[in-house]
């Protein structure tokens, strides 16, 4: 186990992610490659957001019922459309 920063309790790793787990596939369980892995048809990167931003994005894919994730892909293949960028 880890300890924390304040050197107090020790805080547990993460588990390890392992396909077939029930983690979302499509998300790219595990590994710290950048590019998609083999298969896998999507980029995954991190991304940060201000906090404001997170609760806004979250309240408005809750509403169009989608995850978070599939709203920012949805408003970001909106965009790129609407400027004629994406075919």
């Amino acid at each position: 186990m880890a300890k924390s920063k304040g050197g107090g309790t020790p805080v547990p790793p993460p588990p390890p992610v392992v396909a077939g787990n029930g983690a979302d596939s499509r998300a790219g369980a595990g590994g710290d490659s950048d590019s998609a892995s083999v298969g896998d048809a999507k980029k995954r990167f991190l991304l940060r957001l201000d906090p404001a931003v997170w609760a806004g994005l979250e309240k408005w894919a809750a509403d169009e019922l989608r995850s978070v994730n599939a709203e920012i892909e949805f408003l970001l293949k909106e965009a790129l459309r609407k400027a004629g960028r994406l075919r």
